[in-house]
């Protein structure tokens, strides 16, 4: 409920609304201090890695060849 709203109903603020208006503007500062606050992370370098996970285990264990009708599967 915005202020203009909740004067409009009875042009007195109750405890319960100031309450509420208190904490909504506490909740509104702290964004605003959030999002004014610069992260300093290290950019994401997308570099390939130097060797994959699977490299090892294909370099022990090779694909197997597929049947074909000219030559039977190793």
């Amino acid at each position: 409920m915005t202020e203009n709203a909740s004067l409009q109903e009875g042009d007195k603020i109750s405890p319960d609304c100031e309450i509420i208006r208190q904490k909504q503007e506490k909740t509104i500062e702290r964004l605003e201090a959030e999002l004014s606050r610069v992260e300093k992370t290290k950019p994401f370098l997308s570099s390939r890695p130097d060797k994959f996970a699977l490299e090892d285990f294909l370099a022990k264990c090779p694909r197997r060849r597929k049947a074909t009708r000219s030559r039977s599967p190793d």
